[in-house]
């Protein structure tokens, strides 16, 4: 029985000493067969993934962004900073910590808030 077993694990080195020799001859002839040209893939045309600005998107839109810090029955604290709700305001239920988006009127009244779903960065 250990003859036998002595024999397996010397035909396991053997066939992968066989396998390792023949791609170390193999390899290098095949390489030699044909010169390999990598070609770089152009970028389409005016499309850059890494400047998508969802940001400057919103900042256009709202007059303020900011973090809800208190919510009452006629104002609201955004960022430190206290604002009353204008009659015709759509304001939906915001909780505090929410991220919003404000636009305000002249009065600097909110007209509108909406939530946003997270700090643009």
């Amino acid at each position: 029985m250990g003859r036998i077993n002595l024999i397996k694990g010397i035909s396991r080195y053997v066939v992968i000493f066989l396998v390792v020799s023949g791609l170390a001859f193999v390899c290098p002839a095949v390489a030699d067969e044909e010169e390999i040209n990598v070609e770089e893939i152009p970028s389409p045309v005016g499309f850059d993934s890494g400047e998508v600005d969802i940001s400057k998107a919103i900042r256009s839109y709202f007059d303020m962004t900011g973090k809800v810090d208190f919510r009452f029955d006629e104002r609201i604290v955004i960022s430190d900073r206290s604002f009353n709700f204008a009659e015709d305001a759509r304001i939906p239920s915001v909780r505090e910590g929410a991220y919003v988006g404000v636009k305000l009127n002249e009065g600097d009244e909110i007209v509108e808030l909406r939530r946003l779903q997270s700090i643009p960065r």
